[in-house]
Order: C-alpha cells, then sequence, then structure tokens
C-alpha cells in the first residue's frame, strides 16, 4: 500500500511480485490458426445439410453463419429456376464457383471476323443466385478484395448482379447476368449534354443530366484507389452497364 509519505510500503511489491509469479505459471490459451474450407451449397438440396459436397446447405443464410475468410463456395446446379435466394456478401479472399460445365457457350460473331458471342449454355441445370429481397440494397452478390465470382447464372435481382465498393483485385469471369434491376434502382447520372450529340433533330440541352439504369455488375473503388485487376468474360443478357469510377 501506499504510506503517507507518498512511497509504496514493502509489502504491496511482495504482493505484486507473487501475483506476477502466479500468472506466469499458467498456460495461456492461443486460438489456433483458421483453416480454409470448402464449402457447397444448392437451391435443390435437403434441409439440414452441413455444407459438404455430400450434404449441401440447401440457403445462403446457412451458408454465412459459418464461411470465413478465403474459403471456396461451389454454388451446385439445381433445376432451371430454382435458385438460391437472398443476397450473398463475400469475404476478402473467398472464391464463388458455380460448380459443373460453363454456364456460357460460345455463338456466332456480330461481325465478320469478330469475336464470337457468349450466349446461355441452354444447360437443364443450374448454379442460380438471385436477391428478391432489399438485403445488400438488393444486389445479388457483394464483392470483397481479392475475390473470384465465376461461372454462375444470375437472374432477376432487385438491383444488380455483382456489386464491389472498395473492392480490389478481384476477377469476375463467365456468368451470365440477365433481367437484374427489377426495382428501377437509379444508377450513375449521365452528366449534362445536347440530345443533338446523340438524337438527330433535337437540339434540347438536358441541364440535369439522365439517370441510367443500375449496372448488372457495377464496382466502385475508393477515390484514390484503382481496381487493380478486373477480368470478366460475362454475358449480360439484359440492358447492362459496367462501370469503374471513383467514389463520389
Amino acid at each position: 500500500m501506499r504510506t503517507c509519505n507518498g512511497r509504496w510500503s514493502g509489502t504491496t511489491f511482495l504482493s505484486v511480485a507473487l501475483a506476477v509469479a502466479a500468472f506466469a505459471g499458467q498456460k495461456v490459451a492461443v486460438a489456433a490458426p483458421r483453416h480454409t474450407q470448402t464449402w457447397y451449397v444448392s437451391a435443390a438440396a435437403a434441409a439440414g445439410g452441413d455444407g459438404s459436397a455430400s450434404a449441401p446447405f440447401n440457403s445462403i443464410s446457412q451458408l454465412v453463419t459459418v464461411y470465413g475468410p478465403g474459403d471456396t463456395i461451389m454454388i451446385e446446379p439445381a433445376p432451371v429456376g430454382t435458385f438460391l435466394n437472398g443476397g450473398l456478401p463475400l469475404l476478402p479472399g473467398q472464391r464463388l464457383i458455380g460448380d459443373g460445365p460453363p454456364v456460357l457457350k460460345s455463338s456466332a460473331s456480330l461481325i465478320p471476323n469478330g469475336p464470337p458471342v457468349m450466349v446461355s449454355s441452354g444447360a437443364s441445370s443450374l448454379p442460380q443466385i438471385t436477391n428478391t429481397t432489399t438485403y445488400l440494397n438488393g444486389d445479388a452478390i457483394e464483392l470483397a478484395s481479392n475475390t473470384v465470382v465465376e461461372n454462375l447464372v444470375i437472374v432477376g435481382p432487385a438491383r444488380g448482379g455483382i456489386y464491389g465498393q472498395n473492392a480490389l483485385n478481384v476477377t469476375i469471369r463467365g456468368n451470365d447476368i440477365s433481367g437484374f434491376n427489377t426495382s428501377g434502382a437509379p444508377g450513375f447520372v449521365v452528366q449534362p449534354f445536347f440530345s443533338s450529340s446523340y438524337i438527330e433533330g433535337g437540339g434540347t440541352y438536358l441541364e440535369s443530366g439522365i439517370n441510367a439504369g443500375w449496372a448488372a455488375i457495377l464496382l466502385i473503388p475508393a477515390a484514390a484507389a484503382a481496381v487493380s485487376r478486373f477480368r470478366t468474360t460475362t454475358s449480360m443478357t439484359a440492358h447492362a452497364e459496367m462501370a469503374s469510377t471513383s467514389a463520389g
């Protein structure tokens, strides 16, 4: 204890020394590092699955209670029209892969000697995701940095198919996105312009610009950052914009 002259007594030092010695003799539990896992999800699976290949989860809500950064998520094919619904927020480093054959196939070019056009494979069973709720603002998939989204069919989400803000080093390829933005959410504002630049015979100055519809894939990096990698062979079979812009 502290004495009246402001000094610590020998009893106090002895008590502290004994407490330190007692603590030093104890073992401190340290959590083991988490190992990444592969999870399986199928809209056609029976209830009660554990996320394994033999017993997939049957909902996104089950998946998000157990997944972690760096995990691989396999979406299993289900009969066309059978969707995993609700929106999926990815964590850093995760890979979201549609299992089974490619959901896209090549078709004839639109121009002579041009590249082939990618269209739906037309398979009867596909790895399908949507989001008809207001969760994640209606986006089907929300990106994080260092994530991969590949070989999925995304149909009819309330807002966008794939959205990422400040998500860097992402790879998006081989997906089929259609019927998005069923809620009619506005996207970017096309800045003021003279309609005569685009519409023959129109000379109106559109002072307030025009709201564009929400994009099928929308990436918004931080103001001082850039998307370091964005690769896509995604097919968008409805009105679509792909945008990468600074916030604000």
